[in-house]
């Protein structure tokens, strides 16, 4: 049996921070000296010599990044089928939404419908709803064309 080692959340939040900072420093490096922000391919580029600082950070074990990718894929796959729901109440007009949500990462998809009448999947189906709301508030604090849209939002989600 494999020794496990642990480390605390502290520990485990520093390790981020420092890759996160590590990321952002290489970055800023690379679009100073290109001019510009850079694409994936320049990152990427920059990134396949070994001494590179985020060469650490890449897959380079081709059958595993491949096998990745892959299930990238088959994600994008489950993620694009669609049922049209259609709420009266609401719209006179049907609405496409996702046929399979995610519940939970360390469980398959389900149905929509399923989860939906399920109380605690349902719950959790909020929360993650009332979550990204709150991130997009965030990703566009700095727009003001949708400050009404944000704020209303916001004042909601108290």
């Amino acid at each position: 049996m494999a020794a496990v080692e642990y480390e605390s959340l502290d520990e485990a939040n520093r390790i981020k921070e420092r890759k996160q900072q590590v990321i952002e420093a290489e970055i800023d490096k690379l679009s100073s000296s290109l001019g510009h922000v850079p694409t994936a391919e320049e990152l990427l580029r920059a990134a396949t010599s070994r001494n590179h600082p985020l060469h650490k950070y890449f897959t380079w074990d081709n059958s595993l990044a491949a096998n990745r990718w892959r299930l990238d894929e088959a994600r994008r796959m489950l993620q694009i089928v669609q049922v049209v729901a259609h709420i009266q109440a609401d719209r006179a007009q049907p609405v496409r939404v996702r046929k399979f949500v995610l519940i939970n990462k360390t469980e398959p998809m389900r149905l929509r419908n399923e989860a939906l009448a399920e109380p605690s999947d349902r719950e959790k189906m909020t929360a993650r709803a009332i979550t990204e709301l709150r991130s997009w508030c965030r990703r566009y604090i700095d727009l003001p064309e949708v400050d009404s849209i944000r704020n209303a939002l916001e004042s909601m989600l108290l």
